[in-house]
């Protein structure tokens, strides 16, 4: 590690170092994410007897002082603390972590849900000698970000070199889809994106992705792409009882289950959300409230007027067969959000059960889910094995994050959705590419920190600096 800092004394493009790992004079290569520098270095050896404050930082490892121009070249913070690695006779520095993220217009809350995650990641990674930069759309072209001063409480915005490793936190962007292609792309081609792409979550694609899968087939349920009304029609004749949701679609929005009865007749449910969408982004904290709604659709006329009115919404949709999930014994559906995340390799980092309204047909935090415990509620639950039960859960969550990695390539995290039925059987629902944290407060052993910790060590490892150096 070094400890690094701009001195006004400092000539410009050189350093003066301090520390064992600095032997000798002479120009040296810099490296700092994609930004490299040839500086000359002066080596000056601590005053015996003397004290050096470097914080978490020994003498041995080594302080750093430079030159404003040469921490704007390199587009460095002014100050902090970072893993230090000779690389092919050049000092690398870093790690630096990117989150890229959609921004918002409350100024209060420039990152949206995303703000407060991102505040306590640049803690956590400051202990580890991580540096955490905030990308937003147009980064490609812009090169600039954002940096949290933890001692001020404030965003500070920069330009900021390409990082070694970039986390896409927001699932949706407000920004152009142009800009936001760019960039995913850039990052993608450079090898620097370390997150499930957005169409891992499409409903659709996870089935298939999954079916490839011989040891996972039986853990999913029957799904169909459907496209026309009468597509709609004979995929529910099959199953007589599903769920209609949209491809892309999430927190549980647009989403109808069907019953079809004896006749012909539909019996349609669907939870209505009655805060904006609006609301919910720009409020400091979120109270959802939804109303179950039903409705019966007669004959094929209806079906296909029905089928248009959904198509304003999404264009795309799938027909998922009903899963008979356990219920409480006040009759709330419960299923379960597993957070699996890489380092050494995958691990269960959080257990959450979802815990829905009475009678709802959702668990969905944001259709007024709650979230539990995931061993806890297990244990409420009648005729459940709790230890056998989050193996098997944990067995299956496992499977997944493998299959999708042999799929899509590494990646840091993956959320994934899992259902037990009234047998016993786990079943996996889909993914979130970007799992959110919201829900990891409501557990014990502060395993939000966790979450976020092993976000930076996934960095640490991922850009090559894991001996610690």
């Amino acid at each position: 590690m070094v400890r690094f800092w701009v001195d006004p004394s400092v000539p410009k493009q050189q350093l003066t170092c301090t520390g064992k790992k600095f032997a000798s004079d002479g120009a040296i290569k810099i490296r700092y994410g994609n930004r490299v520098v040839t500086c000359v270095v002066r080596n000056q050896p601590a005053a015996k007897g003397t004290t050096v404050d470097t914080g978490a930082v020994s003498v041995d490892d080594g302080q750093v002082r430079m030159s404003s121009q040469l921490q704007k070249t390199l587009r460095l913070p002014s100050e902090g603390k970072l893993h230090f690695m000779p690389e092919n006779g050049a000092w690398r520095l870093g790690p630096i972590l990117g989150v890229y993220v959609t921004k918002e217009k409350n100024p209060q809350r420039m990152f949206g849900e995303q703000t407060r995650l991102l505040e306590d990641l640049t803690r956590y990674a400051e202990e580890e000698c991580v540096d955490i930069v905030v990308l937003t759309p147009g980064f490609k072209d812009y090169q600039r970000g954002w940096r949290y001063d933890t001692g001020l409480g404030t965003w500070r915005e920069s330009l900021v070199t390409l990082p070694d490793v970039v986390l896409r936190r927001s699932g949706t962007f407000h920004e152009q889809g142009a800009k936001v292609a760019a960039d995913l792309n850039a990052f993608q081609r450079s090898g620097r994106l370390h997150s499930l792409p957005r169409h891992s979550s499409n409903k659709w694609t996870f089935y298939r992705v999954m079916q490839e899968n011989s040891k996972l087939r039986s853990y999913l349920p029957a799904t169909v792409r459907v496209t026309s009304a009468t597509e709609l029609k004979t995929a529910l004749q099959q199953m007589k009882d599903a769920y209609l949701k949209p491809m892309n679609g999430a927190q549980g929005v647009c989403i109808h289950r069907l019953q079809l009865r004896n006749g012909g007749t539909i019996v349609m449910a669907r939870e209505d959300r009655v805060v904006p969408r609006q609301a919910e982004r720009l409020s400091t904290r979120f109270r959802p409230d939804t109303r179950l709604v039903t409705s019966e659709l007669h004959g094929d006329t209806e079906l296909q007027s029905f089928w248009h009115s959904i198509q304003d919404k999404f264009h795309k949709w799938v027909l998922q067969e009903s899963v008979h999930l356990l219920h409480t014994t006040d009759d709330r559906p419960v299923d379960f959000r597993w957070l699996v995340q890489y380092t050494d390799g995958p691990k269960v980092i959080g257990r959450v059960a979802r815990v829905g309204s009475p009678g709802a047909i959702t668990t969905n935090l944001h259709t007024g889910g709650k979230a539990m415990d995931a061993k806890q509620v297990l244990e409420l639950l009648p005729n459940v094995d709790t230890d056998k039960t989050l193996a098997d859960m944990d067995t299956l969550a496992l499977g997944v994050v493998e299959q999708l990695r042999h799929a899509f390539g590494p990646f840091a995290e993956v959320g994934i959705d899992i259902g037990i039925d009234e047998s016993g059987k786990v079943v996996a629902f889909e993914v979130n590419p970007t799992p959110g944290r919201r829900m990891l407060r409501s557990l014990s052993d502060n395993v939000r920190k966790l979450s976020l910790v092993t976000l930076v060590e996934y960095a640490i490892k991922a850009a090559g600096f894991e001996n610690g150096k």
